[in-house]
């Protein structure tokens, strides 16, 4: 077995791995499993399926608090449960995986972090929404041909933008290049 600790090889993982607007919410998920564990280093190997599932319910029964642009007042309590926890444990679980990745050798079967305490553990995620449907063709043409001006011109225009291009960001068209034999191609900002 190797001795390695994780909340360190999680820190180099995203420094080097992650951009930045994902990076918080693995931060997120790593602080919350220091603050149930009570310390600030933990060996992977003693990370185990009953330690995944207490953290879990944790997270579930414990209100997090979120933060506050406005330092004059404390943050706000938010209620406990909901998809946090899965969402948490589905981060720690792909640094887990990735520390596996890097220390175990299928082929030369080298198992220096053999177990998978992420096994079986149950994740929940609210259901999606019912009820919402697509657009109609008559709809959208509709919207087109609308016969208005100023702002709400502005507004249909931008509405007919965001559906065509299936909810690309402003600043990913802005960044974007031409399309290219009617393709148009670019990556994300975010």
């Amino acid at each position: 077995l190797v001795s390695l600790d994780f909340f360190a090889f999680a820190e180099e993982y995203l420094n080097i791995y992650k951009i930045p607007s994902t990076r918080g919410n693995y931060r997120t998920a790593l602080n919350a499993f220091k603050e149930y564990l009570g310390r600030e280093s933990i060996d992977i190997n003693e990370i185990t399926h009953a330690m995944i599932l207490g953290f879990q319910e944790w997270v579930n029964t414990t209100p997090k608090r979120t933060k506050n642009k406005n330092a004059k007042t404390p943050p706000k309590p938010k209620l406990p449960g909901g998809a946090q926890s899965s969402t948490d444990i589905m981060k720690l679980a792909h640094i887990y995986h990735k520390a596996q990745d890097r220390y175990n050798d299928e082929d030369a079967d080298i198992y220096l972090i053999p177990r998978n305490p992420f096994k079986n553990v149950h994740l929940s995620f609210p259901a999606p929404r019912t009820g919402q449907k697509a657009l109609s063709q008559e709809v959208m043409q509709r919207i087109i041909l609308a016969d208005v001006s100023g702002a709400e011109r502005i507004a249909l225009d931008v509405f007919i933008l965001s559906f065509c291009t299936m909810g690309a960001n402003l600043v990913d068209l802005y960044n974007a290049r031409p399309p290219k034999d009617g393709v148009w191609v670019y990556n994300r900002q975010k």
